[in-house]
């Protein structure tokens, strides 16, 4: 991984793929650089700050609607 903001996440299908994730109702994303999850252009702490190396899995429940991530 490289230095600096990336971003992970889901969107529905119905979103526009203009739209970063996150920034809609329709699209979750996890930012590892600013340590934070966004949903609908909220952003709550979340996490800790990924550095180069890390590696990131994601896991997505459907059934549960849940969504997490591992480090």
């Amino acid at each position: 991984m490289s230095d600096g903001r990336i971003k992970i996440g889901w969107m529905l299908s119905a979103a526009s793929p203009d739209n970063e994730l996150g920034n809609t109702d329709q699209s979750w994303a996890y930012d590892g650089h600013f340590e934070e999850k966004v949903h609908a252009n909220v952003c709550d702490n979340y996490g800790k700050r990924w550095q180069i190396g890390d590696i990131v899995g994601v896991f997505l429940d459907i059934q549960d609607r849940t969504i997490s991530k591992f480090d």
